[in-house]
């Protein structure tokens, strides 16, 4: 139990220290080591990779969990759809999401946030616009980031944001 916290808080402040290569060597040395990996320590190592525009290794890591017979929670999938945001990767980040609600993994503002904001940074205003209204039928509940990403999405793709809002 004491290598488990002692590894899982040296991933932590791997991701901290945007660090990512020596997180996914620690999260490969798991094993050998006989340390028990959690679904914290494999979303901590997805938003490891985020810090560095890794959006490749983060989606691995998602897929990779299934192998291992670790739950992927809302937690490691908004880590991997931020990741995929920040390599302006929104097809994927839109993905991602899709795959959460066919997974039967609860999509929460985080996670749509997270989308839209992936939206935002590939001009895709439209749907951006469309991920808004889904989080209305859904039940999810919007907040300030929410529309400032919406917001900067329109903007992106050159329209007004009053013309944004005008859409929701």
């Amino acid at each position: 139990h004491k290598n488990e916290i002692t590894f899982g808080t040296c991933i932590v402040a791997c991701e901290k220290g945007k660090q990512w290569r020596v997180a996914l060597a620690l999260l490969g040395e798991s094993a050998p080591c006989r340390v028990h990996v959690d679904e914290t320590i494999y979303s901590t190592c997805i938003g490891a990779c985020d810090h560095k525009n890794r959006w490749q290794l983060a989606v691995i890591i998602l897929h990779e969990m299934v192998g291992s017979g670790i739950e992927r929670s809302a937690i490691c999938y908004n880590a991997c759809i931020s990741a995929c945001g920040t390599g302006k990767q929104w097809q994927l980040a839109v993905g991602i999401l899709r795959e959460m609600a066919g997974q039967r993994v609860h999509q929460d503002t985080t996670s749509y946030n997270a989308v839209i904001t992936a939206c935002a940074k590939g001009a895709q205003w439209e749907l951006a616009v469309s991920l808004l209204d889904e989080m209305a039928q859904c039940k999810v509940r919007k907040g300030s980031m929410t529309y400032k990403s919406c917001i900067s999405a329109c903007e992106r793709a050159g329209l007004q944001w009053q013309e944004c809002l005008a859409l929701s």
